[in-house]
């Protein structure tokens, strides 16, 4: 390890953080289960199912709980610990009304931002960004801003045979090429780096759009032709 951080190898320490981040996923793909009780003193010290599956409810006593990927010590030592007791309840406290991906990253943003601007006072504005979550100024407690029953009626429609397989397709290349970026980070150039990220970003546009039917395929294919193209000029 000493020789990893003295000698100054990017990659090598690129290398660690990959195999630390790996160890980590893989340890977190056995907790997201319903099928796994309480585990006893192991529920005590390390995030097991039951302490994750409050982690993703949103049951008011769950809201902003056991944060921790591996260890729930941490939480209980932050004061951020909750025990399961009810049965947890799974989804967001304001539908998304979207399948895009992006978007399930940036309405958080966008909610902020508005409400950024219909609050009065200046201080609340540059509060809302950086107080906990659910914080409203005074002047918007009792507004709703967005309806938590309003889901967009495209997200009911089902997919077409063609459709569904265009999607699964594509957020299958979008998977692989994510995997190329990561294992090509230290050898891309930064321009190349940002344009493979741009791509992927717009692969998974694509195919959020096609499932809530707001593209339609054929302007979709010719769209995907173009990204590949563009993609394998960058990796060339």
């Amino acid at each position: 390890m000493d020789i990893l951080y003295t000698s100054g190898d990017i990659r090598s320490s690129t290398g660690v953080i990959l195999m630390v981040e790996l160890i980590v996923l893989l340890y977190q793909f056995w907790i997201h289960t319903e099928h796994i009780g309480k585990l006893g003193w192991f529920d005590r010290v390390f995030s097991s199912p039951s302490n994750h599956r409050v982690h993703h409810a949103v049951n008011p006593q769950y809201i902003n709980r056991n944060y921790g990927a591996i260890l729930v010590i941490w939480d209980r030592l932050f004061g951020t610990f909750a025990t399961e007791e009810e049965p947890c309840v799974y989804g967001t406290l304001t539908p998304l009304g979207s399948w895009g991906p992006l978007w399930a990253v940036a309405h958080v943003y966008s909610s902020l931002a508005h409400d950024a601007i219909r609050t009065y006072r200046l201080r609340d504005k540059l509060r809302l960004w950086v107080m906990p979550t659910g914080w409203r100024p005074n002047d918007m407690r009792d507004v709703d801003v967005q309806s938590k029953n309003n889901v967009a009626s495209s997200l009911d429609q089902p997919l077409r045979r063609t459709q569904a397989v265009f999607c699964l397709l594509q957020l299958s290349a979008m998977t692989a090429l994510t995997a190329v970026l990561l294992s090509q980070a230290n050898t891309l150039d930064t321009i190349r780096a940002l344009g493979l990220s741009m791509g992927i970003a717009f692969g998974l546009w694509l195919a959020g759009a096609v499932m809530q039917h707001r593209l339609r395929m054929r302007f979709a294919l010719p769209y995907n032709v173009a990204l590949l193209v563009a993609v394998a000029m960058v990796l060339r």
